[in-house]
């Protein structure tokens, strides 16, 4: 800002000039005081240098002083930084402050130069604030128009710096928490605070809840899970609690403050991500970690405690659910767990105008994902109970094609006809349930029975005024994503799918197991041979002997145009000690498959007894 022209007997007179400048529009100050650092040695100030460390206002500083910047148009001019050490060290102090920077000459506090007024709040993430064009370079070694000396000289000077401290109001609490969500490019639909005053604090001994709240049309509830290894804060979504069809997409940020001053609060500063608010998570949590908000002893830090009274608060930021975020959350239903080789996904969703006028069966137009044909059949009045509304998605690839074999998992389900926000999916989150479907010509059809209660449809949610049938639309949909059949890690994936072909019908299983026949020149099999002497190879499961048996030319005349492959028990014959009056019930899938592809096989199923 420039010079001043003052006797160099009045330095008091200089401290109460800077202190001039300071404008307290209106908030209450803490404390004040004003730091000189001496400086002896100029040039042997190379690059960076700290002043001792200081006290203002019950507050520890120190001065930085930076003579080379990094960045070109920083270089001709020497940086200034203010840095509180209480924070810098892990007190969870948050500091209003209003400051200036000077630098005089040694000798003389009348050739001072002085800087801009500057305010800055500390906290955790910013504990260091200053100018870093405070002084040209060139201006240290000028003599003034009205001194006959320079700030430097005989190498020596001061750098002062005058601090003033303020209460703190709510805002800057407020807005400090809500600068630490990232919106991520999510349309803001709404947002608000609240606080609860938790008395009696430390004879809480179990979880305790706050009342319920709304915020953002939306009712909420915060539980406080005091006394775990490491405390943490829940967000509770009441609607979603009580609405199969509620989902929100929200951040938020939780946070602990003393109850008579804004000046002391606490949250976690990790990374707050999108949470989806729906009847199958309705809850979040957030850490308090002990390390940063309680002593040695286990007690929480006194700054925060008052009368035996803390303040929990929480900041709710919520966001517009459009097809993304549904598909987001949908995608939470067939997450994959493991690896799995090409994964392609896709969806599709059904419109129904007129849900009164539905026949007992509809199908959708068909459609296709990841090159395979399906279609939806909703049954309205269910399959087995009127009191649900039964869905399927069925494949209607080739049904002629044995070796059609599709490894999937999928989501079905029903919407508001406008809004994404609003649906229901009757499913289980993958990381609950990581096992996978298989489509194929036996099993080409799955989904529910019970789909979805009659009176879901049209009962309407009170503080959203929706329901997920209304003027008689909807909208019903699936998500799916497949896999392929993969060799190494996953090889054995096809015989999951076989296995699932065998219905045990609520018998006990005595033995099971698998057998592979490795053939390696299909073509050099001897075709007479084989229609009269079999080739086989023997296995044993359980206490029975069996014997695959194949005809590549087929069994007889009548079945020239097939291989026929047989399953033969040898326990009779391998066995002196068998019974000829014993017998075996046994489900048993015979299959070929390619050799190199997995995916690639034909089996058909039949009973022993």
């Amino acid at each position: 800002m420039g010079f001043l022209s003052l006797d160099k007997k009045k330095r008091k007179e200089v401290i109460n000039k800077i202190e001039s400048l300071i404008q307290n529009e209106g908030l209450e100050i803490l404390n004040e005081g004003y730091y000189e650092w001496k400086i002896k040695n100029w040039k042997q100030f190379s690059d960076k240098k700290c002043s001792p460390e200081f006290t203002i206002g019950n507050y520890n500083w120190e001065l930085q002083l930076n003579l080379n910047n990094s960045f070109d148009d920083n270089k001709e001019y020497i940086s200034l930084n203010l840095k509180n050490l209480n924070i810098y060290k892990g007190e969870l102090f948050h500091i209003f402050t209003k400051y200036i920077f000077c630098i005089r000459n040694y000798y003389d506090p009348s050739c001072i130069y002085y800087g801009d007024v500057l305010s800055n709040y500390y906290n955790k993430s910013q504990y260091s604030f200053g100018n870093q064009h405070f002084m040209k370079k060139s201006e240290l070694y000028g003599k003034s128009n009205n001194f006959d000396k320079s700030i430097i000289e005989n190498d020596r000077c001061i750098i002062g710096v005058y601090v003033r401290t303020y209460k703190l109001e709510k805002e800057y609490c407020y807005n400090e928490i809500k600068s630490h969500l990232d919106n991520e490019n999510f349309d803001v639909l709404s947002e608000g605070i609240f606080e609860w005053k938790v008395k009696n604090w430390n004879q809480i001994l179990n979880d305790e809840f706050s009342p319920k709240f709304t915020i953002c049309n939306h009712e909420w509830m915060l539980k406080l899970h005091n006394r775990s290894t490491e405390p943490y804060i829940s967000l509770i979504n009441v609607d979603a609690e009580n609405d199969i069809s509620v989902h929100i997409g929200a951040k938020f940020v939780t946070y602990i403050r003393n109850d008579d001053s804004y000046d002391y609060f606490y949250y976690n500063h990790e990374n707050k991500h999108m949470n989806y608010f729906n009847n199958e998570k309705n809850s979040y949590n957030q850490k308090i970690y002990k390390s940063e908000l309680f002593n040695v002893g286990g007690n929480l830090n006194p700054l925060f405690i008052e009368n035996n009274t803390i303040v929990i608060g929480v900041f709710i930021r919520t966001y517009k659910y459009d097809k993304e975020q549904c598909m987001n959350e949908l995608n939470q239903f067939i997450k994959y767990y493991g690896y799995y080789g090409e994964l392609n996904e896709g969806f599709y969703e059904w419109k129904i105008e007129n849900w009164n006028q539905l026949a007992d069966k509809e199908y959708s137009p068909e459609f296709i994902i990841n090159n395979h044909k399906w279609r939806l059949e909703l049954y309205p009045n269910g399959t087995d109970d009127k009191n649900y509304v039964s869905l399927y998605l069925k494949c209607i690839d080739d049904e002629n094609d044995p070796t059609n074999h599709i490894c999937i998992k999928k989501v079905l389900y029903i919407r508001n006809y406008n809004d994404y926000s609003y649906f229901y999916c009757n499913g289980v989150l993958a990381y609950k349930n990581q096992s996978m479907l298989y489509y194929n010509k036996k099993n080409n059809i799955t989904g529910y029975s019970q789909f979805i209660k009659k009176s879901s449809l049209f009962s309407k949610n009170e503080n959203l005024n929706k329901s997920l049938v209304e003027n008689g639309k909807c909208i019903i949909g699936v998500y799916l994503r497949t896999s392929n059949y993969i060799r190494g890690i996953h090889m054995y994936q096809y015989k999951d799918e076989i296995k699932e072909l065998i219905n045990d019908e609520n018998r006990n299983v005595e033995s099971e197991g698998f057998y592979e026949w490795q053939i390696d020149h299909w073509d050099n099999l001897d075709k007479e041979e084989f229609s009269s002497k079999f080739y086989f190879k023997k296995i044993t499961f359980g206490r029975h002997t069996w014997m695959l048996q194949l005809f590549p030319e087929g069994n007889g005349e009548a079945n020239k145009d097939y291989v026929s492959l047989y399953l033969k028990n040898l326990s009779n014959v391998e066995n002196p000690n068998y019974s000829s009056t014993s017998h075996i019930c046994a489900k048993a899938i015979l299959y070929i498959r390619n050799y190199d592809n997995t995916s690639c096989f034909a089996f058909e199923e039949f009973i022993i007894i």
